[in-house]
């Protein structure tokens, strides 16, 4: 079924992401030929090398994509058996999502990134971390705002050289680059997340917007708990 997955990605141009259709493109030319297997056998091949969230993602993208070929009679009618494995077996998906635990604060991030050698990349992480900019964001920031998820544009608010400054790197050479000081592109966004909504009289809804988020529990899943030592010392506290 490899064959149909560009005539079905080009079936979403006009209503998915440039960064949607790119991931979703890839991954269902890796694994879209196992689209008319059984859901139960692709289940246990795919947890030998996958994480229980990224194979529900997966499934949905099947699903998805095996009622395109049905509506599209590119298979005969059938039922949607991706969809139906789903809702039949949720309990193997049901804590799939684990929030990750960051190894590290806003400020000893800041550290890291503030005294990385190459200027490019350096400006690069530092828009990152200090504009909670998403690794595409920086391909589109023009001095005011960047193309977000469901190409929706947004404010972000920076100052002297980051205004300035425009990425023209690849994402591989800057995540590469992170890597070595124990850093991913995405962690910094959450740091910064995490930094904002706890500064005074900031709201939920100041988050969404500075964020590009359109729901509050999505915030929430980006806000990190206070360290551990820290939340058991406040634990400890409150029986004295």
């Amino acid at each position: 079924m490899t064959e149909f997955v560009d005539q079905y990605i080009g079936s979403k141009s006009m209503a998915w992401a440039r960064s949607s259709i790119k991931n979703e493109r890839a991954r269902l030319r890796k694994h879209g030929h196992k689209v008319m297997d059984k859901p139960e056998e692709v289940y246990q091949d795919l947890k030998k090398t996958m994480r229980p969230y990224s194979i529900k993602t997966t499934f949905v993208r099947f699903g998805q994509f095996f009622q395109w070929l049905i509506d599209n009679d590119k298979i005969p009618p059938a039922k949607n058996h991706w969809k139906l494995f789903l809702q039949s077996h949720a309990l193997l998906f049901k804590h799939a999502y684990q929030i990750e635990r960051l190894k590290m604060t806003f400020d000893e991030a800041k550290v890291l990134v503030d005294s990385m050698t190459e200027e490019h990349y350096r400006q690069a992480a530092q828009q990152l971390l200090y504009g909670g900019l998403r690794s595409c964001g920086l391909r589109t920031f023009d001095g005011e705002q960047v193309i977000g998820k469901g190409s929706k544009p947004r404010a972000v608010f920076f100052e002297g050289d980051l205004k300035n400054f425009r990425y023209k790197g690849c994402y591989s050479a800057l995540y590469k680059r992170l890597k070595k000081i124990g850093l991913k592109p995405h962690t910094l966004r959450k740091l910064c997340a995490t930094k904002f909504s706890t500064q005074p009289g900031v709201t939920d809804i100041d988050t969404c917007e500075i964020f590009g988020w359109e729901s509050i529990e999505t915030s929430k899943k980006y806000r990190q708990p206070q360290a551990r030592e820290r939340l058991s010392q406040l634990l400890q506290g409150i029986s004295k």
